[in-house]
């Protein structure tokens, strides 16, 4: 079983406009089959926002369809001619029901799916698609640009065949999939080194003990307030990451793990880990620093200390000078 992490956020220039954000994702789980696309509408297309719409959807129900055939098709240029029939088959209803030449709807297209230990892979443009393998951060599929600076392919280019990338495999090592548009590459992937940002990987490990619900919006307010603040175009991203039952809520832990946990010595004292503890549970409900210093009978100074160790954790929030908990208990 698979979670989904996603946002997009509008871009500066985008806002500054009037012009919609271009960016879309998608993700859809149906008969053991999981699938995230993303797909960033071309910004000399008038109505590349539907566009991309249209063939996030269209992919994820295609390859939840047809994921046996396709994998098990070891012709790789007959899949490819496949799909891209089918996504042009879909574009050309688009555009008929729009009103609109094939050409308004272009977009780039990435996406992942997955059934078992079996992966499809499709990239068709820029944008990344990255993957976690135990503790490391891997580029599956690297941008592909067009002849010209700031060009790229679009699901509507006469090569679209050509240049688009399918990659099939096992995926029995991996626990995470990574897809981003160009506007997020600035912020989260080295282009010259073709690397992946770490706190990708940090925010894939948040998964195992915080609620999906709770990395989405934080993540969405990141994306808003900082990532977002690094380039003018439209910013996306979709995480895929196997669900882990393995954490029991940190309760459930014993005095060697819960150090772990914390990143503490392994050796501290009983009382270190009682104080977070009784932090922990204290913060079931939002309390302030001045509240909090009072239950523990410690001077601020020193319960800011504890409290921003949990923040730098992830394992607390705070709003408004209030903290709360966010891992499970």
């Amino acid at each position: 079983m698979w979670d989904t992490i996603a946002c997009k956020v509008q871009g500066r220039g985008h806002k500054k406009s009037g012009t919609p954000c271009q960016d879309q994702v998608y993700a859809l789980q149906e008969g053991g089959v999981s699938v995230i696309a993303l797909a960033d509408g071309a910004g000399s297309a008038k109505l590349s926002h539907y566009g991309a719409l249209a063939v996030v959807k269209y992919i994820c129900t295609l390859l939840i369809q047809e994921f046996e055939m396709l994998y098990h098709n070891d012709d790789g240029v007959a899949v490819k001619q496949y799909l891209m029939n089918k996504i042009h088959d879909c574009l050309v209803s688009e555009a008929k029901l729009l009103e609109c030449q094939l050409k308004d709807l272009a977009s780039t297209l990435l996406f992942v799916a997955v059934k078992g230990d079996q992966m499809i892979c499709g990239h068709i443009g820029d944008g990344v698609i990255g993957y976690k393998q135990g503790d490391a951060l891997k580029i599956l599929s690297a941008p592909e640009n067009g002849e010209f600076i700031n060009s790229t392919y679009f699901t509507t280019s006469s090569d679209a065949l050509i240049t688009m990338k399918l990659i099939k495999g096992n995926i029995s090592s991996l626990s995470g999939f990574v897809l981003m548009s160009d506007g997020t590459e600035t912020s989260l992937y080295h282009k010259k080194h073709k690397t992946l940002a770490p706190v990708l990987s940090k925010i894939m490990n948040l998964n195992s003990y915080i609620p999906v619900s709770t990395i989405q919006s934080s993540l969405q307010q990141s994306f808003e307030q900082v990532i977002s603040s690094a380039t003018a175009d439209d910013c996306s991203m979709i995480m895929m990451v196997r669900h882990n039952n393995a954490f029991n809520g940190y309760f459930s832990l014993n005095h060697y793990q819960k150090a772990q946990f914390l990143h503490l010595n392994p050796h501290c004292s009983k009382k270190v880990i009682s104080k977070y503890d009784v932090i922990l549970t204290y913060l079931s409900e939002e309390r302030s620093l001045t509240d909090l210093s009072h239950h523990l009978h410690l001077k601020p100074v020193h319960t800011k200390k504890s409290l921003q160790k949990l923040l730098d954790l992830n394992l607390i929030e705070q709003q408004n000078n209030h903290y709360k908990v966010i891992i499970k208990k």
